[in-house]
């Protein structure tokens, strides 16, 4: 079964900016992935590979499917903003996947174009399904290349890139654990040390347990 991942944003998204005159709100514009940067989670890497998206949003533009995207804040689906196909839409380049939300008037999209025109946000965010990934040992650590994702926000967000919870990097972490040994044996053809990788493992079981004592 595909989990569930909250990516941050990897970068300050310098187009992030909201465009419009007059009594209605701005359309929001933005990248919320840039494709083929390698992301460094201290015990691995990741990148997100040109195209990974390119699925998920037929699915999303397909009425039938009955998939869909919201434009969140920091994630909160209580702080929505926009929602494809009638206030977002996304578009799938070359580059990454490029944003334009044109929210409604309410008081947390006034909020959000506020803190976007001063500069106070300027990050943006994925949340996703991983529903296809290689892995390989890059400096004795996996480095996962993510091939196919499922989409199911966009979000404005106020930290970048891995200023995250522990909990966070710990899904992330122990959704790829099983079988991780033989995968990247297939893909090596030896066998890697993970040493360093399975001891911050060990660290977050020890920290879960600590934690249901209390």
């Amino acid at each position: 079964m595909s989990k569930r991942v909250v990516r941050y944003a990897r970068f300050d998204c310098q187009n992030l900016r909201a465009e419009g005159d007059g009594d209605a709100l701005p359309a929001i514009l933005g990248t919320a992935i840039v494709y083929g940067v390698v992301g460094d989670g201290g015990f691995f890497t990741e990148e997100i590979k040109a195209g990974a998206a390119t699925k998920t949003l037929e699915r999303i533009a397909d009425p039938e499917k009955q998939n869909d995207c919201v434009c969140l804040f920091n994630h909160d689906p209580n702080l929505i903003v926009g929602r494809t196909p009638d206030t977002l839409t996304l578009e799938d380049t070359d580059a990454g996947l490029e944003t334009r939300c044109t929210p409604p008037d309410t008081t947390i999209a006034r909020d959000l174009i506020a803190n976007i025109r001063s500069g106070v946000i300027k990050q943006m965010s994925f949340g996703f399904y991983i529903l296809d990934e290689d892995v390989e040992i890059r400096d004795n650590r996996p480095h996962f290349t993510i091939k196919e994702i499922e989409l199911f926000d966009v979000s404005h967000v106020t930290w970048p890139f891995y200023k995250e919870t522990s909990s966070s990097i710990e899904e992330r972490i122990k959704s790829r654990e099983t079988n991780l040994d033989e995968r990247l044996r297939q893909a090596s053809g030896e066998a890697p040390d993970l040493s360093r990788y399975k001891t911050f493992l060990r660290h977050l079981d020890r920290k879960r347990k600590v934690f249901s004592l209390r």
